[in-house]
């Protein structure tokens, strides 16, 4: 089920990794697996499943059986920060700019998606990533 899946927008490697530090945006790890939506209690948290089974969780678009989607995502991620998290998952890596998105291919990771912290669910979710894939 993809109920929750945005559409992405995408930039070129070397715009995101001229993206500087902005309090206005977070940058979160791109991770080589499958959009994800799982329950958990009262809640509806989206992530990425991959193929070694965790479970990286970056957002909440549902608590207490509340719709948080127009909610900014800053207040989402305060409210995904009180979910305690079963073992298997775990929190995105995130960062700041550019810099975050080369320590992330530095490491082999695929890319970042980068959001506003002010923004609805799904709303100007940007992914930059070491090569284009099928997602």
């Amino acid at each position: 089920m993809n109920a929750w899946k945005p559409q992405f927008e995408f930039a070129a490697l070397a715009t995101g990794l001229a993206w500087r530090e902005d309090g206005d945006w977070i940058f979160q790890e791109k991770k080589d697996g499958v959009w994800c939506e799982r329950e958990l209690g009262y809640a509806t948290v989206v992530g990425e499943l991959c193929r070694d089974g965790r479970f990286w969780v970056f957002d909440v678009p549902v608590a207490n059986w509340a719709n948080l989607t127009l909610l900014p995502l800053r207040s989402r991620l305060e409210i995904l920060s009180s979910l305690a998290l079963p073992a298997g998952w775990a929190r995105i890596p995130q960062g700041n700019g550019g810099e975050f998105l080369r320590a992330v291919l530095a490491a082999g990771g695929e890319g970042v998606v980068a959001k506003r912290l002010d923004s609805a669910f799904g709303v100007n979710w940007i992914k930059c990533k070491r090569r284009e894939t099928q997602d």
